[in-house]
């Protein structure tokens, strides 16, 4: 006579190990999905850095946005303007000096002439060198400040600073020989 008992034995026992063998069938997660991030992306000689959430290219891209040519030494910064933002630069183009953006921690040799753009919403775009003290403690620190007049503008993002590395290395210019 046959035991009856061993299917039903088989299928508990199955059954207990399913969510096991499913476990390790399955894609691992990754580490930073849905966590905001730098993000490295380069294509031929241009090379872009950015926050994103997740690691799909349409994930959520996020302000502020760094982009330079290969080897240019040239670093453009693009940012979201909230409403102080807005206003501190109407007075500055009020005043009597252009306005300029000043790098935190401050370095004279690195002023730059802010550009507006409204095109895709209020946008402020400004060149930095990619020898600048503020990129380079950017790259240890995941900390990017400048001054738009009074008022101090930036982020704190640590969560892929290698990233930033890899983008710091990819702008900057080669050093010259004697």
């Amino acid at each position: 006579m046959l035991d009856r008992t061993l299917p039903h034995t088989f299928f508990f026992a199955f059954t207990a190990l399913l969510p096991f063998v499913l476990g390790f069938m399955s894609p691992p997660a990754r580490a930073q999905e849905n966590v905001d991030h730098w993000k490295f992306n380069s294509f031929e000689n241009r090379s872009k850095l950015f926050i994103v959430n997740g690691d799909q290219p349409t994930d959520n891209i996020g302000f502020p946005l760094f982009s330079c040519d290969r080897a240019s030494g040239t670093i453009l910064v693009e940012t979201e303007m909230d409403l102080q933002a807005r206003n501190e630069l109407a007075t500055l183009i009020r005043g009597d000096w252009p306005p300029r953006i000043q790098l935190v921690p401050a370095d004279s040799k690195y002023l730059s002439l802010p550009q507006p753009d409204f095109s895709d919403g209020w946008h402020l775009k400004f060149e930095i060198s990619a020898a600048a003290q503020a990129f380079a403690d950017f790259k240890k620190s995941g900390i990017f400040r400048f001054k738009l007049g009074k008022m101090v503008v930036g982020t704190d993002l640590k969560t892929g600073i290698e990233d930033i590395g890899k983008f710091h290395d990819f702008c900057k210019a080669p050093l010259r020989s004697r």
